[in-house]
């Protein structure tokens, strides 16, 4: 195999076998108790330096003991990707996880209520795009599907712009087009895939000149932020990342994106935030935010965003230590009877309508059966 040839499954698990022994064997010597009290400092930064790139099935436990001795830990045994993926397979294989309930929208929104937070008003149940209204001073959203891909801007029936992209619309024929097209795209796990649609408050930044809402993403462990990112739509789309004490930072990872000076957030806005993400008994959730015209607006919940994958090796590792002691927070926090009160409650309210669905759904099929009886 030469270096322009992709390897097969079968070279690249060899590959990787092959790898994963020599940072064992090298490991192994360099974690001796030999080599750890004549190395020195050098041998200290060079073990510091393979430790960094090490993962959890590359140690053994006497070797976490030395380990801990000198201050050395496993550079991916805490990863925010990998934290994602685990809670992925938790969730596969369990049916749900606590707290991911609220990625559907109206869920979110309900939560929102309860907590008495602002969130955009609604108009109607979801419809299919045909029997959408065109309403100026509204947004038109998938009913599932996250992220801006599929959301319409209507300022007015012939001023109608996507979120994604700015693309405008001056007619409803190219507009549900567009939007049917968006339907049959399955370059992302987040696109919308059925055709119900609902309609809400159109968020502005800026009432006058009509400048839709700034995105304030949220990065959240259980009542702490590690990161916001800002996106601004117009009139392209342009990027901004923050730390929570406010200070502008670089790009934590690969971010295809445009960078501007954006406006950040106020201190009471990141109050807000922390106390709804110690709401949720889940050690991350990204809360997306909208700065209005004055008001920072709820927009949803994001458990597992799309950029998860895009960090910096050091980012990736900030991120996990921020999940990894979000969940001992977490976990405290139960033993020490905290009930969460405001997602009970919401807990209650769904289980309730599950409950009145499924007796309505068995009166249905019972009437069904009488009546075929009876013919």
């Amino acid at each position: 195999m030469n270096d322009q040839q992709v390897p097969s499954a079968q070279e690249a698990i060899e590959l990787m076998r092959r790898a994963d022994q020599a940072v064992q064997r090298s490991l192994s010597r360099m974690l001796s108790p030999e080599a750890l009290q004549n190395g020195g400092e050098e041998h200290l930064a060079q073990l510091r330096e393979l430790l960094s790139v090490a993962s959890p099935r590359h140690v053994r436990d006497v070797q976490l003991h030395r380990m801990r001795k000198h201050k050395l830990y496993v550079g991916r045994s805490l990863s925010f990707m990998g934290s994602i993926v685990a809670k992925t397979e938790v969730g596969r294989l369990s049916g749900s996880l606590p707290g991911w309930v609220l990625t559907k929208k109206h869920i979110g929104y309900e939560f929102m209520d309860i907590l008495d937070v602002r969130r955009p008003e609604t108009f109607g149940p979801a419809k299919p795009f045909k029997d959408v209204q065109l309403t100026a001073g509204t947004v038109i959203k998938p009913s599932a599907g996250s992220g801006s891909k599929g959301v319409y801007l209507v300022f007015s029936e012939d001023e109608i712009f996507h979120a994604k992209d700015g693309e405008q619309f001056a007619d409803r024929a190219s507009l549900e087009q567009h939007a049917q097209a968006i339907l049959k795209d399955r370059s992302s796990a987040t696109s919308a895939k059925r055709d119900l649609w609902k309609v809400e408050e159109l968020i502005l930044s800026d009432t006058e000149h009509r400048r839709p809402a700034v995105d304030l993403k949220f990065w959240c462990f259980y009542g702490k932020v590690g990161f916001v990112s800002e996106i601004n739509r117009h009139p392209e789309t342009r990027w901004d990342f923050w730390s929570p004490e406010g200070e502008r930072i670089d790009a934590p990872g690969r971010w295809n994106a445009v960078r501007y000076e954006g406006a950040g957030f106020d201190p009471e806005h990141l109050k807000l935030v922390e106390r709804i993400s110690a709401e949720i008994p889940y050690p991350f959730m990204r809360v997306d935010m909208l700065r209005g015209d004055g008001e920072l607006v709820f927009g949803e919940f994001t458990p597992r965003p799309g950029s998860s994958n895009v960090f910096t090796p050091e980012w990736d590792r900030k991120l996990g230590e921020m999940w990894g002691l979000a969940e001992n927070r977490l976990q405290k926090d139960l033993i020490k009877g905290k009930e969460f009160s405001a997602y009970r409650v919401l807990r209650q309210r769904i289980q309730r309508r599950e409950k009145s669905a499924r007796a309505s759904a068995r009166s249905k099929k019972s009437s069904g059966g009488d009546a075929g009886k009876k013919a």
